[in-house]
């Protein structure tokens, strides 16, 4: 249960650190890292084996090919790769849900509930990417930097 007391609200920071990480790493890595976080979800749930790995391959492919349409660099990139990797991470899941369940929670709430995380996640990534960049420096390197902004 999270703070909004709905379970259908989350803010996905494995697709926003998945998106960061593939501004600085091959493809190879990236998608590996994706595999690895489905692999690490999928045992320690009680659900169908191999399924979160293979949504996170899938949302790795988005970030992948979104990352080819926008600007990932820039805010509005990131923003919006980010949150079609959401929104589309809970499609494939409802569609997983609808082939190996017949119990499928589609509903209006449930629906703009997935939107809403969609965009909340959309929304935080460009902060989360800024906090990695600043934890990647080195104290030297900040250093420096804050020695040119102050030199004349």
């Amino acid at each position: 249960m999270n703070l909004l007391g709905s379970d259908l609200f989350d803010l996905d920071l494995i697709i926003v650190l998945t998106a960061y990480l593939a501004l600085s790493y091959s493809n190879l890595a990236v998608a590996l890292f994706a595999f690895g976080q489905g692999f690490v979800m999928d045992l320690f749930s009680a659900g169908l084996n191999g399924l979160f790995a293979s949504i996170y391959l899938v949302v790795f492919c988005a970030i992948y090919f979104g990352g080819r349409l926008f600007d990932i660099e820039g805010l509005q990139g990131q923003v919006m790769v980010v949150s079609l990797s959401v929104l589309l991470k809970k499609i494939v899941f409802i569609i997983f849900q609808i082939i190996f369940s017949a119990r499928v929670p589609l509903s209006t709430p449930f629906l703009i509930m997935a939107l809403l995380s969609a965009l909340g996640t959309g929304i935080i990534a460009p902060l989360f990417f800024r906090f990695l960049d600043s934890l990647m420096r080195s104290p030297a390197e900040s250093a420096l930097d804050r020695a040119k902004g102050e030199a004349p």
